[in-house]
This record gives C-alpha cells, sequence and structure tokens, in this order.
C-alpha cells in the first residue's frame, strides 16, 4: 500500500509540474509578436499612457497577458484595446505581425499619420477601432 502511495504522491507531483509549465508557455508570445508590442508602445510613446501597467517591454520573457490592454489567448496576442489612454504617435507597421488579433482598439487617442497597410494581415480581426485620432488613409 506504501509503494501505491508513494507512486500516486509522485505521478501528483509531476502533473501539477506539467500543467503549471503549459501555463506559462501560454502566458508567452512568439518573437515576431513581442516585437510588434515594443514597437507599438515606443512609438505611441508608451511612457506616457494613461495606463502602461505592467508593460515590461525591456523583458522578451515577460507575461504578456498581465499587460494593460493586452489579451493572450493559446500563446497570441488576440486583443490590444487601449482606447481612451492617451497614446500619441502613428501605428508602427509592425502590429500587422499580430495575425491572431481579433480586436484593435485605440480610438479616443492622440494618433496621427497613415494607417499602415499591414492591418490587412490581421485576418481573423473582428473589431478596428481607429476612430477620433488624426489618422489618414
Amino acid at each position: 500500500m506504501k509503494i501505491f502511495k508513494k507512486f500516486f504522491s509522485k505521478l501528483f507531483f509531476g502533473i501539477t509540474i506539467i500543467i503549471f509549465s503549459i501555463s506559462s508557455v501560454f502566458s508567452q508570445v512568439s518573437e515576431d509578436q513581442f516585437n510588434a508590442l515594443f514597437v507599438l508602445y515606443i512609438t505611441t510613446d508608451g511612457d506616457n499612457w494613461d495606463n502602461n501597467e505592467n508593460w515590461d517591454i525591456t523583458n522578451p520573457d515577460a507575461d504578456v497577458n498581465s499587460w494593460y490592454g493586452v489579451t493572450v489567448s493559446e500563446g497570441n496576442v488576440t486583443r490590444i484595446e487601449l482606447n481612451y489612454n492617451n497614446l500619441s504617435g502613428h501605428i508602427p507597421s509592425q502590429v500587422g505581425n499580430l495575425t491572431h488579433l481579433t480586436r484593435f482598439e485605440v480610438g479616443h487617442n492622440n494618433l496621427s499619420g497613415i494607417i499602415p497597410s499591414s492591418i490587412s494581415n490581421m485576418s481573423n480581426l473582428e473589431r478596428l477601432r481607429l476612430h477620433s485620432n488624426n489618422l489618414t488613409g
């Protein structure tokens, strides 16, 4: 009986470690996606956003899902919701690398310049909010 207890105890511990490891992996995103978020932060003056909570752009291993306005699902960035957040500057073309986005919402900010054509790479996009900025294109 002791052998079975020991075996199942070790098995349970092993399964717990595997589940924890899998959940950690899914909070990460690909290098392309991380870089797109990095460039978005830099080109829209992220240091001066009203809310930039947890945006640790210096750490490629950061838990991007904890970043304000970003949702990650199954290892991919699926939502960016940064309306009314004092973004200024321009939308970088690298946002087109966020091909799993279902929402890209940056309305009611101070963005200007041309809307990058790379947004057309976002084939899963369901909601695009760019209004109340000074964008063209």
